[in-house]
């Protein structure tokens, strides 16, 4: 039967076996086909035949401009090009973005120094101390090598590629005792539990905002280093384009006003020609 005139249990079958029989069947690839795809193919219909007009309602049964809009339209549009379906589906994706998204909460400095000492498991104080001071994602405190503290490095990060990560504040490094601390011991196969279980230990000692609050004070404090942006967003494991999109777009005026008075006050800095050459 031609793939177009599948009902929708076939077409997530042959979906299915294509996607792991490219991208192999690793802890990696079932989460994600958990996340993208099973959690929006198990909205259809089973016995329904596959059609633009099925997807499109599909879709539009969700909130728009939300992130599950913005899923539900790249999985469907997905399962339509697989199947050979024109369509124009790509069209209800939305507005959302990661870049709109506004951190209303970004703890600053001192109150993420005065959380780390709440926390009343010293290993998971550890990863706290580790996501705080070198900007790391969920998972990755668990995905690091700490044979060169105070340099970490950090491999099978989001972009695959093994970097290195340098603490900001230095001073937290002694602080927080991080070259003392251990990880908890976390169970799971694969990237996003370990990071689940960093986001139900948040939600456990009650602290008062997300893991991911403390990489964006992370990306916020290297503009007030004043680090390279390339070298910033190549410690954090993404793109320039990325920081500069999503971090950099989130700091607020004064932390840019903080970061031209530091250039502005550099005794090194150029200086404008004499109006007595000019002249």
């Amino acid at each position: 039967m031609p793939k177009n005139r599948l009902i929708v249990s076939q077409a997530v079958k042959q979906f299915r076996e294509e996607y792991f029989n490219v991208r192999g069947e690793t802890p990696e690839t079932v989460s994600t086909w958990k996340a993208e795809y099973h959690s929006v193919f198990s909205k259809l219909p089973p016995r329904k035949a596959v059609t633009e007009e099925l997807l499109r309602e599909t879709i539009l049964n969700t909130v728009a401009n939300s992130r599950q809009r913005r899923r539900f339209t790249l999985s469907c549009s997905v399962l339509a090009d697989f199947l050979g379906i024109e369509h124009s589906l790509r069209r209800l994706v939305g507005s959302y973005s990661c870049t709109k998204v506004n951190p209303k909460n970004i703890p600053d400095d001192e109150t993420i120094a005065r959380v780390f000492f709440t926390i009343p498991n010293l290993s998971w104080r550890f990863v706290y101390g580790l996501m705080a001071v070198y900007g790391l994602r969920n998972c990755e405190a668990f995905l690091s090598d700490f044979s060169d503290f105070p340099v970490v490095r950090v491999g099978k990060s989001k972009q695959g590629d093994e970097r290195l990560v340098y603490p900001l504040y230095p001073e937290w490094f002694g602080l927080f005792d991080l070259a003392n601390g251990s990880l908890p011991k976390v169970n799971g196969r694969c990237n996003q539990d370990a990071g689940s279980r960093v986001t139900h230990a948040f939600h456990r000692y009650n602290i008062p905002f997300t893991p991911y609050s403390l990489r964006h004070a992370w990306a916020r404090r290297s503009l007030e280093f004043g680090m390279d942006l390339t070298i910033a967003s190549e410690m954090m494991g993404h793109s320039v384009r990325v920081h500069s999109e999503i971090y950099h777009a989130w700091l607020s005026q004064d932390v840019y006003q903080t970061a031209y008075e530091k250039l502005i006050a550099n005794p090194d800095r150029p200086l404008p020609p004499s109006l007595g050459v000019l002249v």
